[in-house]
């Protein structure tokens, strides 16, 4: 009797058996460590294809080797020309400064036979910055469908009970990490745009019972800042992934105000919650909502923000339209679909180059 895919699967993990797919994760809790076992989870389960996910490399031979993140391929010292493997490198955008820019994309294209990103954004500037554009793939991040859904107002009241935020306030939910540094985060990571989320909430403030719900590791900049606004929030700390989607669909609107973004997932996983989008024109939010479903506004247009945050609070119909269309385009992105692509556009034409 053969062995099952799962039982292959589990040698080739314990073992270290040859796996002509590899996908490079770093240590820790990472966001794409995820996405590398929903990758895998969905090409072993629609096409048979084992995909070793791991943080090790240096043994991998006549194999895929997709690095998860720059960060990860640009700290290895893989040279990209030894043990006859074909290396992919993920960027998901770019740094702030432009010559530090320049010279990780370079290395990357330089390195890698294929660079993957998320965005058409994020592969124009992967093109200004000196990627060879025959090099690069875009294929967008995924949702789990079955773990963030929609919920019923009677449990939402429920959990709003649960976190101890009063009936009558609209929660606004801001999910991330943007302080520098592992402490509390006082100092703002700009490019996830903290100092205009800031901004947003205290103009909407003004006029509506407003509740900021935020998670995430350094959020000390902006627990700071909603303190002196007399913004009401509750502050959850890192949360674990499968909590997020607990926590997702208390919220009564979801607001990303980033500079730049690879993704980031929120833009599916609100959506895919039922909580209305309102989102700057980065990232995957761009080629995603381009024909609606959330509403867009340019980056660092802080007026724009909020005014289409107020007209989602001050109207039903524009509310319940966003939430209708918004869980209708995200089902397009949902792991298996997203995991087929990558199988059928990424790995499938490579692994031809390597035989049986």
């Amino acid at each position: 009797m053969g062995l099952s895919l799962d039982k292959l699967r589990s040698l080739v993990l314990r073992f270290g058996l040859r796996c002509p797919i590899n996908y490079i994760v770093d240590g820790g809790d990472w966001s794409i460590n995820k996405d590398g076992e929903y990758i895998s989870k969905s090409i072993q389960a629609k096409h048979g294809r084992i995909i070793r996910v791991s943080e090790e490399y240096s043994s991998i031979r006549n194999s895929i080797i997709h690095f998860g993140s720059r960060y990860v391929f640009v700290r290895s010292d893989y040279c990209g020309r030894r043990n006859k493997t074909i290396p992919i490198v993920t960027y998901f955008h770019g740094a702030d400064d432009e010559v530090e820019m320049n010279l990780r994309i370079k290395q990357a294209s330089g390195r890698a036979r294929v660079v993957h990103t998320s965005c058409s954004l994020t592969r124009r500037h992967l093109i200004k910055y000196g990627c060879d554009e025959g090099k690069i793939i875009v294929i967008p991040l995924g949702v789990d469908l079955g773990l963030f859904k929609r919920i019923s107002e009677e449990e939402k009241v429920r959990r709003k009970e649960w976190l101890r935020i009063p009936a009558d306030r609209v929660v606004i939910g801001s999910f991330q990490k943007d302080g520098n540094g592992w402490g509390r985060g006082l100092e703002a990571k700009l490019v996830k745009g903290p100092d205009v989320f800031c901004d947003v909430t205290a103009k909407l403030a003004t006029k509506f019972p407003i509740h900021v719900l935020l998670s995430g590791p350094a959020r000390g900049y902006v627990e700071e800042r909603l303190k002196d606004a007399r913004v009401s929030y509750t502050s959850l700390g890192f949360v674990e992934f499968q909590k997020v989607a607990h926590f997702m669909p208390v919220c009564d609107l979801y607001l990303i105000t980033s500079r730049a973004e690879g993704g980031p997932k929120s833009v599916l996983e609100a959506p895919a919650s039922g909580v209305p989008l309102v989102s700057t024109r980065v990232g995957m939010a761009a080629d995603i909502f381009d024909r609606g479903g959330a509403l867009l506004c340019e980056v660092d247009d802080v007026c724009s923000l909020a005014r289409s945050c107020a007209k989602i609070l001050e109207s039903v119909e524009l509310r319940n339209e966003l939430i209708d269309k918004g869980l209708g385009v995200v089902r397009s992105y949902s792991w298996d679909k997203i995991g087929d692509r990558y199988y059928g556009e990424l790995y499938q034409p490579l692994l031809k180059e390597l035989g049986p």
